[in-house]
């Protein structure tokens, strides 16, 4: 699959390979994306000046995608909420929180995130281009309630039924 633009460097040729030239030691990682594919992410990979990182495959697969349902703490589906597939670490909570302060300012209209999707009418959502293996986790924020997340999912086939359950209420 050709090399469609890099973030650092020239312009590749359009070919099955890629180089880059970091100009400063430190911590790097591929990302290709090609259409109709989930985006692959390789690395990271610790880097000096004129190091060569040779041997990296990336494997691009179809995507997937998560499925469900956000309710309320009474179990009655909850429409307009924004969610959202994240990881699992700090970094993914740390924007989740900010994504729920977004929705708290704006009252849940126009707060956009990548992979993310909103509830309708009955509380369904579902979110698309994920790549298959990856571990998530669905997040749900609403300006009247506080965000809640599913537990931990590995997506390897489309999934159905990541429901997320907004216990509690915001106090106004």
């Amino acid at each position: 699959i050709p090399a469609q633009q890099l973030e650092i460097g020239d312009r590749p040729d359009p070919t099955d390979r890629f180089t880059a030239t970091v100009k400063k030691a430190g911590r790097y990682a591929v990302v290709g994306r090609f259409d109709d594919y989930a985006a692959v992410i390789a690395g990271p990979f610790h880097l000096d000046e004129g190091d060569v990182e040779d041997g990296v495959v990336l494997k691009f697969d179809r995507p997937v995608a998560v499925a469900g349902i956000v309710q309320d703490e009474r179990g009655t589906p909850l429409e307009g909420a924004l969610v959202m597939v994240t990881g699992t670490g700090p970094i993914s909570d740390a924007r989740i929180a900010e994504a729920d302060d977004a929705v708290k300012k704006s009252g849940g209209d126009g707060t956009y995130w990548y992979t993310h999707g909103k509830t309708d009418a009955a509380g369904r959502y579902s979110i698309g281009g994920l790549p298959p293996g990856a571990l998530v986790r669905v997040a749900a924020m609403h300006p009247t309630h506080v965000p809640a997340r599913s537990g931990a999912v590995r997506v390897a086939e489309n999934l159905a039924d990541v429901n997320v359950r907004m216990d509690v209420t915001r106090e106004r």
